[in-house]
């Protein structure tokens, strides 16, 4: 569990710090601070929604459901974000 979660938060942070280096490279000099700024923000209030969720679907339900469901958001997410990309 402890190298999961290791692991969980270094993809976090990498993911992080390559979506903002990103933004920041495609945001004009004039917008920049608002638009990372809202980003921030955006991912912020996903993070804790998400976390709140989490307490309920796992309190509902069991752990191993909450980590299918997350499963699947995310293999959902990772094909809309590829066929967008290619289209």
């Amino acid at each position: 569990m402890i190298a999961a979660l290791v692991l969980l938060g270094l993809g976090w942070h990498a993911g992080l710090l390559a979506d903002t280096t990103m933004l920041v490279d495609a945001a004009s000099s004039a917008n920049r601070a608002r638009t990372r700024g809202t980003c921030d923000v955006l991912v912020w209030f996903a993070g804790a929604g998400g976390g709140i969720d989490a307490r309920f679907v796992a309190g509902a339900m069991t752990y191993a459901t909450l980590c299918c469901l997350a499963g699947v958001a995310a293999v959902t997410l990772l094909a809309f974000v590829t066929r967008r990309k290619s289209a």
